[in-house]
């Protein structure tokens, strides 16, 4: 007899790394996960997988949408960093970046962000208790604490921001999604 599902879960950045851990650790077997990458994550377990880059956030997002159409999302996880091309190296000079590489990592760290929660909002409504979660997770990496004028340390600041709305407007539902955002350090 086949189990039913108990939480639908849609992870971003599923492919290796703390996503690739969320997705194995955090569901249970019989959960539902739809994983956002743009290359194939080696998961030990089945997943609905999208392949789509975030650096395109409306291709993306609408992307997204069409596979999950309007089935219940009960947790949202955004685990999405990218940064220069030579952050946490000693070529580093913020000065020296480009609008295209500035703009794609907007895109990608933020603006995808807040649109596919926007896209997915109605799915989440669904959920008798939807969790947001937003992952920060490269202020871990050793190199990064000589290097904290980043363009990525500054979409950190954006992204705490972001997660302090304590309500989304559910138009008169009465329902707020509290938003998380960790940071880790590790």
């Amino acid at each position: 007899m086949p189990s039913s599902i108990n939480k639908t879960f849609l992870i971003h950045g599923i492919s290796y790394g703390l996503g690739k851990a969320l997705a194995t650790l955090v569901p249970n077997d019989d959960d539902l996960i739809y994983g956002i990458s743009r290359s194939t994550p080696q998961l030990p377990r089945q997943i609905e997988w999208i392949q789509t880059d975030l650096a395109y956030p409306v291709q993306a997002c609408k992307k997204i949408k069409d596979v999950i159409g309007d089935k219940a999302l009960d947790v949202f996880i955004y685990n999405v960093g990218v940064w220069e091309q030579d952050a946490f190296t000693h070529d580093y000079d913020f000065s020296s970046i480009s609008a295209l590489e500035i703009q794609t990592i907007i895109n990608t760290n933020i603006t995808s962000c807040i649109l596919s929660i926007q896209s997915i909002l109605e799915n989440l409504k669904k959920s008798d208790h939807a969790k947001v979660i937003l992952i920060g997770s490269t202020w871990g990496l050793r190199q990064s604490q000589w290097k904290r004028n980043s363009v990525f340390s500054y979409q950190i600041c954006i992204t705490w921001n972001f997660s302090c709305l304590k309500r989304v407007d559910t138009k008169g539902s009465n329902r707020g999604y509290g938003v998380k955002s960790w940071i880790f350090s590790i």
